[in-house]
């Protein structure tokens, strides 16, 4: 794939002065391959000298956000994707950025990433077929193809997120039953359906995975040639078929406001310590009443409900939220009105936060929120960008119980504004 490396190769170096053709020799003998997900440490990297993926970003604890930066990586991808008009290789990268990314999900127990590893080499597999850029990165990643042939990737996500909001809603097998009335409208054959759905249950078992990682499950068995449901269910296909002529049910809207907003991909609204939750009504639905109840930790001791309106107001406050180590839920339905579906949000309060802090940064792309387990330290990770690398930040502390008196963590931030 690359150029081999002259001191692997003793023969042609033989003629060499230096290093002497023994020496070479004995360099090659003494190559090894290690797998991915071995830890790196100071006496490997000084022994070693190290090509392909660096060790830090092989390494089983390493974020896939740093797998993905790696330039070998990099490399990789865009050697796969070959020559093509700039926008549309633009495009076609971050289908295989997302469909890495939902590989490492589904695969999150496997250090040797061989999900992603499955991408890169399906994309190299089918860089000669003949197929056109759009059918080749589809079908290495994992998504339906385009009728016309152009790539748009914010299309075709939208076509998957939509298709797991159906199944989350309805379960995999009356989703497609619910796809298969809409088929003679999209000119399709529901045996393609039908085929779609044996191959994602046999790929998936638990319908909330597809959430994160539907590109990995997506992606068909056979690439050469490709299933013929993945060739007939093209994006515009899939776009017809979830057009349903009946129209959707209005829905109640249900979100903290006042809350220190952050974009951070794993977080919910945070608050110092009041919240406010606001309901936003339907069109039609002003004289509706609506009920929102708070689902906290205790059960039943914890549980608080508000009617809505009060007093002309779509509005309430909690000054009242019970100690909890998860986000506190606050659930708004619609009293008397069964065709409207409930809404939730969910959010932390810092004065009755458990785990005692919440570690965020403007400059991260991920984190996760804190939790409490009884005997252990609480941890939370960051995963920061930079213009050419990404880290990976980790914390450690004892949580509400411990402020005051001794904290066993200290975390400093700057330009921090709730």
């Amino acid at each position: 794939m690359f150029p081999t490396p002259a001191w692997i190769n003793p023969g042609t170096a033989c003629s060499m002065a230096w290093p002497s053709c023994e020496m070479i020799r004995r360099r090659a003998s003494s190559s090894r391959l290690f797998p991915p997900g071995a830890q790196a440490s100071d006496t490997h990297e000084s022994t070693r000298k190290s090509f392909g993926v660096a060790s830090v970003a092989n390494e089983g604890g390493a974020p896939i956000t740093t797998w993905w930066n790696d330039s070998f990586i990099q490399r990789l991808v865009d050697e796969g994707l070959g020559d093509g008009d700039e926008e549309q290789l633009e495009q076609a990268k971050r289908l295989v950025h997302e469909a890495i990314i939902a590989a490492d999900a589904a695969k999150q127990h496997e250090v040797s990433r061989a999900g992603a590893w499955e991408i890169l080499a399906r994309l190299w597999e089918l860089r000669g077929s003949g197929l056109s850029l759009d059918a080749r990165v589809s079908l290495a990643a994992g998504f339906p193809p385009a009728s016309d042939g152009r790539i748009d990737a914010t299309h075709k996500l939208s076509i998957l997120d939509a298709l797991v909001d159906k199944f989350e809603r309805a379960n995999l097998g009356s989703g497609v039953e619910q796809l298969k009335e809409q088929a003679g409208k999209a000119n399709i054959d529901p045996a393609h359906l039908d085929a779609f759905l044996v191959h994602v249950r046999r790929k998936c078992d638990v319908v909330t995975a597809l959430k994160r990682s539907m590109p990995y499950y997506y992606v068909p068995h056979d690439i050469d040639p490709p299933s013929k449901w993945w060739t007939e269910l093209t994006v515009q296909k899939w776009e017809e078929l979830l057009d349903e002529e009946t129209e959707s049910s209005p829905e109640l809207l249900i979100f903290c406001g006042k809350y220190w907003r952050s974009s951070l991909g794993g977080f919910v609204p945070v608050v110092r310590d009041t919240a406010t939750i606001q309901v936003r009504l339907p069109e039609g639905m002003e004289e509706a009443q609506i009920r929102v109840t708070r689902e906290g930790p205790g059960g039943a001791a914890n549980r608080r409900e508000w009617r809505l309106p009060d007093s002309g107001s779509l509005e309430i406050t909690d000054d009242d939220i019970p100690l909890h180590k998860a986000p506190i839920k606050y659930v708004a339905e619609a009293i008397g009105y069964a065709g409207i579906k409930k809404a939730s949000v969910k959010l932390i309060s810092l004065s009755a936060w458990e785990p005692g802090l919440i570690v965020c940064s403007r400059t991260a792309t991920k984190g996760k929120v804190p939790k409490l387990a009884a005997g252990k330290p609480i941890e939370t990770t960051l995963e920061m960008w930079e213009r050419d690398a990404t880290t990976s930040t980790s914390m450690r502390g004892l949580g509400w119980k411990s402020f005051p008196p001794k904290p066993r963590a200290t975390v400093t931030t700057s330009n921090w504004n709730p």
